[in-house]
């Protein structure tokens, strides 16, 4: 019985064994980089849950996996067929995936993140391959490769050839912008070219190498790491750098700004809210276009003299005082410098591109560097200490220009004491001019309520918060019309584009420029007052508004936001032609 049963087993065993072997040929692979992934089912034309096995990678001759986010190449060492390989636009350092493949003939790796090539040192039939911007300066591990007729390596760390030296087949190398030695361009060109090589190398550059690029601000760093796309740990070279065109780092927290000046090809940069005041890495950004740098501690704007490209430039809420370094900026359309310590215009008067500047709350009295501005173009100087000239002079004649000029209230609250010409009157502090004498508003004297509007106030209690922001609950909004209020004019008040069954009340000032329109406010919105005067045209005023009795205290960033939109000319004023 024993020794009829036992070919029986050995049947039994040799298609038990059969069975494990085709089982194994057809496991099942993971692969743990979603982008080689994704890759590897679109060449496969598998879908998003069919499996990859063994049996099918080790089927494929070429992959194309370029420009997927790939970083971790673990899998690929099944695929012992491949001849051609596309990994090129990824952030690969690892190649250890790669140096089982040694079928491979053509090879692409450029734009990565590689420096260390020993896992290629064995792929022996590789005819051509692609490394440039890359970080590479040891091509040791490429001296065995006795195949390989075209090597691409510009753009990176290289100071030496010599490993290249011997090889038999090589018959094109670029080696481009890398930092070769005096010996590597003096005596190793020359022998490959004698050998029959091809060599391409124009430039010396260290560009592209990671060692000397330095972000200390933190802030900055991620900032830029997150442009770029890159971990905390990735190498940060001056070629990545040199490529951002446009930077957001707004609210970084930022205090340093050294290392921007590698980022020689921004043209927008937004420094919106952060702790700078050395601007000196931005004199060397000879592309920038857009400067964004509000809420900032910036006193010296001497380094953004030589940025002629500049159009647009935002300054507002710093400590600027001098604009001397700013005549060199031809090129500037949109200025804004509210909320500073300036006085003197005279820098600003030939640049002759601007075309809408802002200047809220500083210390002006003089509008005459600012005459030549075009029509259709804008002036906020609100809240500045304007001179009788500047306000019964120059701001009619820039209006008459075709220039928006937006000035309502009088204000030398953030200026140094000072006797002669733009003082406010001794009472009423705080109350807008009217045409003319120079006197505060009138109690109500000769203007009529507006029709069907409510009632004249007599003694207003002033305008402490005219142009929104933090408010308690039963405080006034109130705005200041620049234009004569008539038995035609009409207004109404509305929350966030609700009209209010409350009209407000109006105080009458001379005839023919400001007007205080006032509304008790309880809860927290955008409020906006549409004013006609069918004689001129229709005006909407527009205040956001925080109630504190509401609501939760804001963090810092929404204090900073509402003092921002509190302080910035307030009502922005919108012209519709009647």
């Amino acid at each position: 019985m024993k020794l009829r049963a036992t070919p029986r087993i050995l049947l039994l065993l040799i298609a038990l064994a059969a069975i494990l072997t085709a089982t194994q040929a057809t496991a099942d692979v993971t692969i743990p980089d979603p982008g080689l992934e994704s890759a590897i089912r679109t060449n496969l034309v598998l879908g998003p849950t069919d499996p990859i096995t063994e049996t099918a990678l080790a089927g494929l001759t070429h992959l194309y996996a370029n420009a997927d986010s790939i970083v971790d190449l673990t899998g690929l060492e099944y695929c012992t067929s491949l001849t051609v390989l596309h990994l090129e636009d990824n952030k690969i350092s690892d190649l250890t995936g790669l140096q089982g493949l040694t079928s491979l003939t053509t090879l692409y790796l450029h734009n990565n993140q590689i420096s260390d090539l020993t896992p290629l040192s064995g792929l022996t039939s590789l005819t051509e391959l692609w490394l440039y911007e890359n970080q590479i300066s040891d091509l040791t591990p490429l001296s065995g490769l006795t195949s390989v007729e075209v090597l691409i390596l510009s753009e990176s760390c290289i100071s030496d050839l010599s490993p290249l030296l011997s090889l038999p087949a090589l018959l094109s190398l670029s080696i481009n912008h890398n930092p070769l030695s005096d010996t590597a361009q003096n005596v190793q060109i020359p022998q490959l070219v004698g050998n029959g090589v091809g060599v391409d190398f124009i430039t010396w550059s260290d560009d592209y190498c990671a060692a000397g690029v330095t972000i200390p601000d933190p802030g900055l760093n991620s900032a830029i790491r997150a442009n770029l796309g890159l971990g905390p740990t990735d190498p940060l070279t001056k070629a990545a750098l040199a490529g951002i065109m446009y930077l957001n780092a707004e609210e970084y927290n930022i205090a340093d700004l050294t290392g921007l000046e590698y980022c020689v090809g921004l043209e927008s940069l937004n420094l919106f809210n952060n702790q700078c005041s050395d601007l000196t890495p931005l004199s060397g950004l000879p592309h920038l276009e857009s400067l964004r740098l509000e809420l900032n501690q910036i006193n010296d704007l001497a380094p953004l003299q030589g940025l002629t490209d500049l159009r647009i430039l935002h300054l507002n809420h710093n400590q600027i005082s001098d604009l001397a370094p700013l005549s060199w900026l031809t090129s500037l359309t949109v200025l804004y410098l509210g909320e500073n310590q300036i006085s003197d215009l005279t820098p600003l008067s030939g640049l002759t591109s601007l075309d809408s500047v802002g200047l809220h709350v500083n210390c002006i009295s003089d509008l005459t560097p600012l005459l030549g501005l075009p029509a259709g173009g804008y002036l906020g100087i609100d809240l500045n200490p304007l001179s009788d000239t500047a306000i019964t002079v120059q701001i009619p004649l820039l209006e008459e220009n075709g220039v928006d000029v937006v000035f309502t209230t009088y204000s030398d609250e953030n200026c140094t004491a000072s006797e002669g010409e733009g003082e406010p009157p001794a009472e009423g502090e705080g109350e807008p001019l009217v045409e003319g004498e120079g006197e505060p508003l009138v109690e109500g004297e000769g203007e009529p309520p507006v029709e069907g509007e409510g009632e004249v106030i007599e003694n207003p209690e002033g305008c402490p918060k005219p142009y929104g922001g933090t408010y308690e609950a039963g405080d006034d909004l109130c705005l200041c019309v620049p234009w004569p209020v008539s038995s035609t004019s009409t207004y109404a008040w509305a929350k966030d584009g609700v009209p209010l069954a409350d009209s407000g009340r109006i105080y009458g000032a001379n005839a023919r420029t400001l007007h205080i329109i006032l509304l008790t406010i309880e809860d927290s919105g955008l409020y906006t007052c549409t004013y006609d005067d069918s004689a001129k045209a229709i005006q909407v005023f527009e205040a956001p508004v925080r109630v504190v009795d509401e609501l939760p205290a804001l963090n810092t960033l929404g204090l900073i936001a509402l003092a921002a939109a509190g302080s910035m000319l307030g009502f922005l004023i919108r012209k519709k032609r009647a």
